[in-house]
């Protein structure tokens, strides 16, 4: 596909250039040192402008994917370790209940060997 801008400029440049010879004028000299200017001044623009946004956007993603990950891998820390930490818990109460539920037994059970034995 034949990309008519460059064309369009090309052309406008090769007609000022090409008059040159025939016709030494200022203003032509002048529009054509503008024409370059203006154009190296939109292409500055467009390449510096479309890098400092692809570089915005890219640092952005970055970020933002950065923290997914500084996220995801808190969430998976902090639920690896509260499941741990819960698992103690419920170890830690499991194991009070059976204390207290052999104590009891065992209470008794001493309670009514004593009474049993010690009875009047």
């Amino acid at each position: 596909m034949v990309m008519w801008w460059l064309v369009v400029i090309v052309g406008m440049h090769w007609r000022v250039i090409w008059s040159i010879g025939h016709n030494r004028s200022n203003k032509l000299l002048l529009w054509n040192s503008f024409l370059f200017f203006l154009w190296g001044f939109f292409f500055f623009l467009w390449f510096f402008l479309r890098g400092f946004f692809f570089l915005v956007i890219f640092l952005f993603r970055l970020a933002f994917l950065g923290l997914f990950f500084v996220f995801l891998f808190l969430r998976l820390f902090f639920l690896l370790f509260f499941s741990f930490f819960l698992r103690l818990l419920f170890l830690f109460f499991f194991f009070l209940r059976l204390l207290f539920l052999w104590l009891l037994f065992f209470g008794l059970l001493l309670f009514g060997l004593f009474s049993w034995t010690h009875r009047d």
